[in-house]
């Protein structure tokens, strides 16, 4: 089987041998991973001439695509039993029902998959989360890594932000299901990866504290602020300030209450944010009412979550169901 892993630097093997032949003429490997990337049909020998040999004319950059291709084929050693690549005078195609794996297919069908549930991550279904994890896996670094032939940019940043979109599910999906390390993991990856994404730091915070790390979910809203105010010279949006207040409100407040005074603290602050909303337009009624919403219905959340967990470790059960029914509406 032939196997080609085209995320960080491209590899070639076949049948669990790599092909280093191969993998040195980098010429190749790019013209494999064009073929491999566009394998749905042929594609026009001049195109690919066009497309890797753009300063020399048509006839020697054709000259070159059949050299090129030779080399592809000898090293594959390709047979009529399993001939990886179809041809003919015009068009050149990798073929389809051939026995080869390709990282950035697998990846690509974990990424339609998650389009075609339409999930934003609170409700995944255990077989898709595992699929997920595993497409994840697969992504050791950039489409073509260290290459930057015009046509690959383009399916780079594709890969690139469905990654992304992969990662924020993950954590999600993980938070909805109480695995709060987890979760705290993703997100700190995806914070590490696009620094600019604000909902990476939001979790990270809002995991820290659900986890009692307030010390480090403060430092993390130092640096979410730093970057903010650096890269983007904006101002933290509400959601954010509005868990900064919560962390230094705890923070000033240097005894702290006792656990039962906090538990039954939350539980009134739940009872005061709905009460609150009751009197609130609903989310359609105008800029400033959605505003509101947005920004209390997370908050409910977070306290729901964590007298949930309070409730679990007194073990208290039929209350702490209740809470982790609030939570799961609350999605």
């Amino acid at each position: 089987m032939l196997q080609l892993r085209l995320f960080g630097t491209p590899t070639v093997q076949l049948d669990g041998e790599p092909v280093a032949r191969l993998s040195c003429c980098l010429v190749s490997v790019k013209l494999l991973a064009f073929l491999a990337t566009h394998c749905a049909r042929p594609v026009s020998r001049s195109l690919l001439a066009t497309l890797f040999w753009p300063n020399l004319p048509e006839p020697q950059a054709r000259q070159y695509l059949n050299t090129h291709l030779c080399r592809v084929r000898h090293r594959l050693r390709i047979t009529p039993a399993d001939n990886y690549l179809l041809s003919d005078r015009e068009t050149v195609q990798l073929n389809p029902k051939s026995s080869y794996w390709l990282d950035v297919e697998e990846f690509g069908k974990v990424a339609a998959l998650l389009t075609q549930l339409g999930q934003d991550g609170h409700h995944i279904p255990p077989e898709v989360l595992g699929r997920l994890e595993r497409a994840i896996d697969l992504y050791h670094g950039d489409f073509l890594e260290g290459i930057y032939d015009d046509w690959c940019l383009s399916l780079r940043e594709r890969f690139r932000d469905q990654y992304l979109t992969m990662l924020e599910t993950l954590a999600h999906s993980y938070r909805s299901g109480q695995q709060f390390p987890a979760s705290l993991n993703a997100a700190r990856q995806l914070a590490d990866e696009d620094p600019l994404r604000e909902e990476a730091h939001f979790l990270s915070m809002q995991l820290n504290i659900l986890m009692g790390r307030r010390a480090e979910a403060r430092r993390h809203y130092e640096h979410y602020e730093t970057v903010w105010r650096k890269e983007l010279n904006l101002e933290p949006s509400a959601r954010m300030r509005a868990l900064a207040c919560e962390l230094q409100a705890e923070h000033v407040a240097s005894d702290g209450p006792q656990p039962e005074i906090a538990l039954e603290q939350d539980k009134q602050l739940i009872t005061q944010l709905f009460a609150a909303l009751e009197l609130l337009p609903d989310s359609q009624g105008g800029q400033i009412a959605q505003q509101l919403h947005q920004l209390l219905w997370p908050q409910i959340r977070v306290y729901a979550e964590r007298v949930s967990l309070c409730l679990q470790a007194g073990n208290s059960t039929m209350e702490s169901q209740y809470f982790l029914n609030l939570v799961a509406q609350l999605q």
